[in-house]
């Protein structure tokens, strides 16, 4: 400890260490800035994990069944902890892995330490810029393309554990262990073992009976990833691509090529070209710090890391089957991640260089030198144009998901639709829309589960949700009718992975329409929650529940994101509409179900009116209810008991249609000390702006009072 602060006391020490944590500082606020609390399709397999953890149903063949592509073993115990702990917020997964990816750098930094410390400095900042580079926003902001880290950093901490620690036996046992995790994992697992193996053999550790262990040790790891997994590395597609694994020259070119993707955009065939300086550029400085010095640290050290890297890259080009990568494919995180290593090491063996040439100054060590740094200069070229390329399509991705997008997408499955909405949403593929609509947890895990249906909702009444899609319905009675058990109708089961939590749906036909029925006909009637764009399928119904004397009353709700549902109530109603009133202009009480007398202390009575306009109205009409005990004969002789006081019916007025009917529902609660005599129910209408009531009119006639009397009733 006391080295290392005589050595940060030394100012270029300093400055080197501070100019490496600008990149971690501008990732650390990239993260703030950009993260998105939505899953994506790579962590398809875990939401089965989410789904039953949340559900108390998980079981050990559920955490050990699917450990395949980028979801890894550590990862569904990642879950199963975030969904008991924050309902499976992904910012928790987020956190975890950026902890992971940071532990992983200092493993990486410890290396370089570990070589030669004079160098530190000169390394940390470019080192750092390429680590914490835009270019890893899916490992930095999406939770489980950040597994990767987790395979690096348990392969690095077996190249350190079988170099560092003296007690050899618990080191390669440990090693062993290390990489025995890391397996649950395509590819990067079965490849960390020769990692290891590659360290162990560059550390002097060459006895034939601990070689044939890890020969051994290594064919069952990756026998035992291939059973896992179902597939091996040479069974990956892309694009649906059938393979072709005797193309080998042409797949290692594709391998060099995923070398050069961080600096190529998207440009495969530049990946080509930088991929293959690269390669070349590092045997050079390898040839020359061999002849410049004695000392062996950089090969025991980096070449192991190096080699996984390069490994990774060309055993991925073979399984491409010398297959074009594509634009995607080239820039996959994955790949971004594990060729770190490589240029980190790169990195490393340039700054030895040049502190060797210092010493050794001949021509041909100059010539390296140059050549290092001009090919610095030419990535720094590549590398800037592509990150800013990438940070711009990051933050309109983050703009137009933020103006709701993917809220949107959860209930639309209208790509057409959406795009003529918003041109941005276009940038959202079909596949990314059916994978995002399938995770509630993800998506709406910080928000709060309402209820749409009004206060006068008995609990009793059965609910229907008539969707096209068996999620859509699911998430619908998640979040938008909390605590109510309702009927499924839907032309489409659940998808994958809804299979994993008890969810009845039925397919429209005769056997929906009579369990709705039948559900009806034992109840006081039914309300029905549709998205407000959706066909009907089951006309059948409706005109049967007409048939039955069942009067619809709807009103549309507005989800946060502009999202409308039509609530509809089928029920028997008496209606009176001997006295219609009008109010202003354009608004008119068409009628009411009467109350009958129904007036009893302490009782809760509902009273229902039904409006409507004949022209387009403004927003913001309320109306007001009060039951008025009379005291006199006179017109103003009355005590008002009960009132209230709300937005005229759940549909805002200016969504109204002309001579289009619309509920308005009011409880009152009646005092327990209700004395006995007449009682008035009256309304009135007005603007909540201004507060000004609308005169009401009565035959064309307007009233000497404000409000409008539409029942008296006598209490006994």
């Amino acid at each position: 400890m006391r080295g290392f602060l005589n050595w940060i006391r030394q100012p270029v020490n300093v400055i080197g260490v501070l100019a490496g944590g600008v990149p971690l500082a501008y990732l650390v606020y990239f993260i703030q800035t950009f993260w998105i609390n939505v899953p994506r399709a790579d962590s398809l397999r875990s939401a089965t994990i989410a789904f039953r953890a949340s559900a108390g149903t998980l079981t050990v063949d559920d955490l050990l069944g699917g450990s395949i592509g980028h979801v890894t073993l550590p990862s569904f115990f990642l879950t199963l902890a975030s969904v008991h702990l924050l309902d499976w917020n992904l910012k928790f997964e987020i956190a975890v892995n950026f902890t992971i990816a940071l532990l992983t750098f200092a493993l990486l930094m410890w290396l370089v330490w570990q070589t030669d410390r004079r160098i530190f400095p000169y390394v940390l900042f470019p080192a750092s810029l390429l680590f914490f580079s835009v270019q890893q926003n899916l490992n930095w902001l999406i939770a489980y393309h950040g597994v990767w880290f987790q395979v690096q950093f348990l392969a690095l901490m077996a190249v350190l554990l079988t170099i560092m620690i003296p007690n050899k036996r618990w080191a390669v046992l440990s090693g062993c262990m290390t990489a025995a995790v890391a397996t649950f994992s395509l590819g990067a697992g079965a490849i960390s073992w020769g990692m290891v193996l590659l360290t162990m053999v560059f550390n002097g550790f060459r006895k034939p009976a601990h070689y044939l262990a890890w020969l051994v040790a290594t064919a069952i790891s990756v026998g035992v990833y291939v059973w896992m997994a179902g597939v091996g590395i040479a069974t990956e597609q892309v694009d649906g691509a059938t393979l072709n694994l005797s193309d080998i020259p042409g797949s290692m070119v594709h391998g060099i090529a995923i070398l050069g993707s961080p600096f190529a955009g998207d440009r495969v065939n530049t990946g080509i070209v930088v991929g293959s300086v690269a390669v070349g550029l590092l045997l050079l400085n390898m040839a020359l710090l061999f002849f410049t010095t004695d000392k062996r640290t950089y090969y025991r050290l980096w070449l192991p890391v190096m080699a996984y890297s390069v490994a990774v890259a060309l055993l991925i080009g073979l399984a491409r089957g010398g297959q074009s990568l594509g634009r995607q494919s080239a820039m996959n995180s994955y790949y971004t991640t594990t060729t770190n290593f490589f240029y980190i090491g790169l990195i490393v063996s340039v700054a030895l260089l040049v502190s060797r040439v210092i010493q050794r100054q001949t021509w041909w060590n100059y010539s390296a030198m140059v050549a290092n740094f001009v090919f610095a200069a030419v990535l720094l070229t590549l590398f800037v144009p592509s990150n800013t390329t990438k940070l711009d399509k990051l933050w309109d991705r983050t703009r137009f998901e933020h103006e709701g997008c993917f809220m949107r997408i959860l209930y639309i499955q209208d790509k057409d639709r959406i795009k003529a909405e918003d041109r941005d949403c276009e940038l959202i593929s079909q596949d990314a829309i059916n994978h995002l609509s399938l995770f509630d947890l993800g998506m709406m895990a910080h928000r709060n589960p309402i209820n749409i249906l009004p206060p006068t909702f008995d609990g009793e009444t059965p609910v229907l949700i008539e969707g096209d899609t068996g999620w859509g319905n699911y998430n619908v009675e998640k979040w938008l009718l909390a605590d109510v058990n309702a009927l499924h109708i839907s032309p489409t089961a659940p998808d994958s992975p809804y299979t994993a939590i008890d969810f009845a749906f039925t397919p429209p036909g005769d056997d929906a329409v009579q369990t709705v029925l039948d559900r009806v006909d034992n109840g006081s009637g039914l309300w029905v929650v549709r998205r407000t764009e959706l066909e009907t399928a089951m006309p059948q119904l409706w005109a049967e529940l007409d048939e039955r004397g069942f009067v619809p009353t709807s009103y549309t709700y507005t989800t946060e994101y502009d999202v409308e549902f039509t609530v509809t109530r089928y029920e028997r109603l008496d209606i009176d509409e001997s006295n219609p009133v009008q109010f202003g202009d354009s608004i008119q009480m068409i009628g009411w179900t009467s109350l009958d007398n129904r007036l009893e202390p302490c009782a809760a009575v509902t009273v229902r009116s039904f409006w409507e306009t004949d022209d387009a109205l403004m927003d913001g009409f309320s109306a007001t209810l009060t039951l008025d005990h009379i005291t006199g004969d006179g017109q103003w002789d009355f005590e008002t008991l009960v009132r209230a006081d709300s937005q005229l019916t759940l549909t805002a007025t200016n969504l109204w249609e002309p001579e289009t009917p619309y509920l308005d529902e009011r409880a009152l609660e009646l005092p327990c000390d209700l004395p006995a005599g007449d009682y008035t129910l009256r309304v009135g209408v007005y603007n909540y702006r201004d507060l000004d009531l609308l005169t009401p009119l009565v035959d064309g006639e307007p009233l000497q009072a404000e409000f409008a009397t539409i029942e008296t009733i006598s209490v006994e």
